[in-house]
């Protein structure tokens, strides 16, 4: 039995830490997170006026570093009864087609031109910049800590009509 021991000691202290890093699964790239958070964020909005089997727009300003991840989270799927059909404007006057929007790091002016647009409309804007929600943007998604989390402004998300699952708005930090 003690010869058991010390030949099984012996075979885990060989094993090569390049070997065993290969069988350890890598993190999730952050923006591929944020994608999936994004999905997941949309089970949990009800807009105003809600037609089943319209689309829900969801649109992205560009250029955004979450192109091709919600591409891949967002293709043909369905949210309560709504295909999401994923729309990439580069003219900010578009985004008033959108049902929720992300918004990349964009000048100050132009957040401010934004806002202006969304000011009002059932449209969630969705952003992932560090003070973008205490500017008037919806949900930021935000890392502290290496995790993902939400920042919600609960003024924008009431002036806007839709409403968030008291679940989500009970995890997320609250922006007024």
């Amino acid at each position: 039995m003690f010869t058991l021991a010390i030949v099984l000691t012996a075979l885990v202290a060989s094993t090569s830490s390049a070997n065993f890093a290969m069988q350890t699964p890598a993190p999730m790239p952050e923006y591929q997170i944020k994608s999936q958070l994004i999905r997941k964020l949309l089970d949990y909005l009800d807009w105003p006026v809600s037609e089943p089997g319209r689309p829900l727009i969801v649109g992205v300003l560009e250029p955004s570093n979450l192109d091709d991840h919600l591409s891949r989270d967002l293709d043909r799927l369905v949210i309560k009864g709504r295909p999401i059909k994923l729309r990439f404007f580069r003219n900010i006057s578009q985004i008033t087609q959108c049902d929720a929007v992300f918004i990349p790091d964009v000048s100050e002016l132009d957040l401010e031109k934004i806002l202006t647009i969304l000011n009002g409309k059932p449209i969630v804007s969705i952003a992932d910049t560090p003070g973008y929600t205490s500017r008037g943007v919806t949900v930021n998604l935000v890392v502290v800590n290496r995790k993902v989390g939400l920042e919600v402004n609960v003024t924008t998300l009431k002036s806007s009509g839709v409403t968030l699952s008291p679940q989500v708005l009970k995890n997320a930090t609250i922006v007024k």
